[in-house]
């Protein structure tokens, strides 16, 4: 498997947008929350120097941040501010067309020797990599309640990536911080743009992103309601100025001068078919499409 990555969205705190740090490490450069302000994220971004890097796994619908973004922050901090264990919602601000649940990832119990989580899942479909998920010196807030305790809760990371902790839920620590995650959510209110099988979707791509990655919403609610969520099913084909592409090869296929791209209903073949992964009724595809492809593209999403 493998990933993307896209950038966009601000965390603040009160009004106070929050830089991205470049040394995500305890006792480094990542923000220090001060206690009492309100903590959201928002598609309002003053500078591109502030935008969140999101890593986007194959597969997953799901986006996650490629570190933690604030630190001396408790879990019951989170919690006030509608993070854990439910979410806050970040609808699309500049990009309309998307809606977000933002909350914490779901790291395990401290028992779980299978590794059978949101977290190791992820690293599974990405890499362990310290460059990509900067873990080091740094835990990560996670949902789950260790030892039947709900005051104390389950962080993840700063020994290793799959390294696994536990910390008091009220208490501030420079080591444990907020590493956001988003779920994709159907978004209202808008313009079909395109058809397929007699049905009207919405086809909008991921935002921030510099490939081709395709989510499919459709007008009327339920059009994915026998798919379960996180199960991939391949359906449509993607047309590159009329000529059907491959989704058979291994290799994601870079392309310039693309003058349309087209999503139909035609079916040419299997190898033709794009697999998408559905959740919460909207369909994402399993993968980028095209690499860095849409800079001079011609299309109508």
């Amino acid at each position: 498997m493998g990933y993307s990555i896209c950038k966009f969205g601000t965390l603040f705190v009160g009004n106070k947008p929050q830089h991205i740090p470049r040394t995500p490490r305890s006792m480094r450069d990542i923000p220090a929350y001060d206690g009492i302000s309100a903590i959201h994220l928002s598609f309002d971004t003053p500078t591109p120097e502030e935008r969140i890097i999101w890593i986007k796994p194959d597969g997953i619908n799901l986006l996650i941040s490629d570190r933690v973004l604030l630190t001396d922050v408790s879990w019951n901090d989170l919690r006030i501010n509608g993070f854990c264990p439910k979410w806050q919602s970040m609808d699309g601000g500049a990009y309309g067309q998307f809606s977000f649940r933002c909350r914490l990832p779901d790291g395990g119990d401290v028992y779980d020797t299978e590794f059978l989580n949101e977290w190791d899942n992820i690293l599974n479909a990405t890499t362990e990599d310290n460059s990509r998920w900067h873990w080091q010196y740094i835990h990560s807030w996670c949902n789950d309640i260790a030892f039947s305790d709900s005051s104390i809760r389950v962080v993840r990371g700063h020994e290793s990536a799959r390294f696994r902790d536990y910390c008091d839920a009220d208490k501030h620590y420079k080591n444990v911080g907020f590493r956001p995650v988003l779920e994709i959510l159907p978004a209202f209110g808008l313009v079909p743009n395109v058809n397929l099988d007699g049905q009207e979707f919405s086809l909008t791509n991921l935002p921030g992103s510099k490939d081709f990655y395709p989510i499919l919403q459709p007008r009327i609610e339920g059009a994915f309601a026998n798919i379960p969520n996180g199960q991939e099913s391949r359906m449509y084909t993607l047309l590159k100025d009329g000529k059907p592409v491959r989704m058979d090869i291994n290799r994601r296929r870079t392309f310039k001068n693309i003058t349309q791209l087209e999503l139909t209903d035609r079916y040419f073949g299997d190898e033709y078919l794009i697999p998408w992964t559905i959740s919460n009724g909207v369909a994402v595809a399993s993968h980028s499409l095209l690499q860095k492809a849409l800079t001079n593209k011609k299309a109508g999403f």
